[in-house]
This record gives C-alpha cells, structure tokens and sequence, in this order.
C-alpha cells in the first residue's frame, strides 16, 4: 500500500499503455471498481476547484439520479462568453437544482457563445462526470461496442504489480480514440447536470494563471525576475530572463527564449492563432 503526499492511504494506479482519450480511459477504470454500482466520479487532474462546499453540494444533488442510472455532469456557471470551452444546454429540472440536459455544444466563436449566455440555460462544460461503474458501461457497450471490447480483452489479460495495474498493451492499442463528450454523453439519453458556481479553472490558458494566481496588491501575478512600476492588473511569467514594465494594465507578458507573446487580458486563445506560424 502507497502512502499518498496529497493524505490517499490507500489507492490503485491504472496505467494505460497508450493514449487513447477519456472514453477508454474511464472504462478501464470502471471495470475494475470493487462493486459494478459503485459510484465513479470523474475529473481531470489539471483543473482547480477553489470552493470544495459548492462542489460537494453540487454531488449531493447529482447522487439521486445517478443512483437511479442517470449518468451526470457538472456545470459551470459561465461568468463570460468564453470561446475556448464546451458548453451545455440545460433542459427541465428533474431535481433540486439538477437539469435533464438538452444538448453538449463544442467550441464556438464570440458571437454565438455571446448569444448561449444571453440565453440563460448554457453551463460550461468542466469534463467533471459522476455516474455508477454499471450506468456508464452499458452505455459505452451500447454506444461505443468496439470500445467496449477492446478494453474488456485489456483487462482480462491485465497484470498487476502491487497497487498498479496494467492492461494488456495490444488490446488496448485496436481500442478507438474517443472523448467522453462525443462517445457517450452526447448519445445517452439520461444525462443531467447542476450549474454551479465551484470555483473552477482548467487552468488552460494564461487567463486563467491570473485568475487562480496569487495577486500582489495591484492585482498583478507574477514570477521570475520582474521590476514593475505603477501597473496593474497584469500576468508576468519571466524566465531567464528580467523583465521591466511601466504604466501597464491588464496584459499577459510571457517572454520565452528569443521570443516575446504580450496580449490584453481576456484574449489567451489568441495563442493559438501563433502556433501555426
């Protein structure tokens, strides 16, 4: 047994020979639950929750129909027209705060993500799922088969070392590479959500380093080696390399190499447009 620094005394590390997205990845794990209704509650490991009392709330209002073989999803209150995540349309309240969901809606561009939050009943997608081991395997065997049997033969000739478990890595390999998102959520007909407000960050872009970083007095967040004078609001990443600003407001400054990205606040999906250059 493991002895945890994050305070797991006791937990099992799956290990997947080889990428091939969350769907598989999710149904491995849920075959290896100890009991086939066992709750499953899924989350990446990059994103940050800072108010643990709504998260818990927000289970608490999802157990109910999980129990009953709903599969479920955590919304997030949207607190703009954010282009970069996916977004879900809520449909009638089927419990205390939790929504039959409409429809999952990808990517969009400013005006129609604009128009999503006028409208009230859009959440962002947070990739966070809650549903019973059994509920989300009937579904992947009815939606995604050739999932389905890929990760079944892994696991039947799976080892485990301790408290790792490997999957057999030629099985695994003819599995397809599926989301969650498009593999089951999208087609399963009882799925609900609860908009919440968690205090969440996939903390995928450099807006979102300002928003969870520790801000000194003038709301700036920096590291590295920077002298800065009457600014405000700004993201400074630094390294190996000091940087100097004056009279500067809301931008993210990311010097890296021989290279310098410097962008208003609000606007880090930009990046991507630079990758291709």
């Amino acid at each position: 047994m493991t002895n945890w620094p994050i305070g797991v005394t006791e937990a099992t590390l799956l290990l997947e020979p080889c990428a091939r997205n969350t769907a598989p990845a999710i149904a491995t794990a849920a075959l290896l639950v100890d009991a086939p209704d066992s709750f499953m509650l899924v989350m990446p490991s990059d994103h940050v929750i800072t108010n643990e009392a709504a998260f818990h709330a927000a289970t608490d209002a999802l157990v109910p129909q999980v129990r009953d073989g709903w599969l479920a999803a955590y919304g997030i209150n949207p607190s703009g027209p954010e282009t970069g995540y996916g977004y879900i349309q809520m449909d009638a309240e089927i419990g205390a705060g939790v929504h039959d969901v409409k429809r999952f809606v990808e990517k969009l561009d400013a005006t129609r993500a604009a128009a999503m939050i006028e409208s009230g009943d859009h959440v962002w997608n947070g990739g966070i799922f809650l549903f019973r081991a059994d509920t989300y395997l009937d579904a992947v065997k009815q939606f995604a088969p050739s999932v389905d049997t890929a990760v079944r033969n892994a696991i039947a000739k799976a080892e485990r070392i301790g408290d790792h478990w490997q999957p057999d890595a030629a099985s695994f390999a003819v599995c397809p590479s599926d989301r969650i998102d498009y593999a089951i959520m999208e087609k399963a007909p009882k799925v609900a959500v609860t908009p919440e407000s968690i205090g969440w960050s996939d903390v995928g872009s450099w807006d979102a380093l300002h928003e969870i970083g520790h801000k000194d007095v003038d709301g700036n967040v920096t590291s590295g080696a920077i002298r800065m004078n009457n600014s405000h609001g700004n993201l400074i990443h630094a390294h190996d390399i000091r940087v100097s600003v004056h009279n500067v407001y809301d931008l993210l400054i990311v010097p890296n190499g021989n290279e310098m990205m410097i962008l208003p606040r609000g606007s880090s999906q930009k990046v991507r447009d630079f990758a291709t250059d």
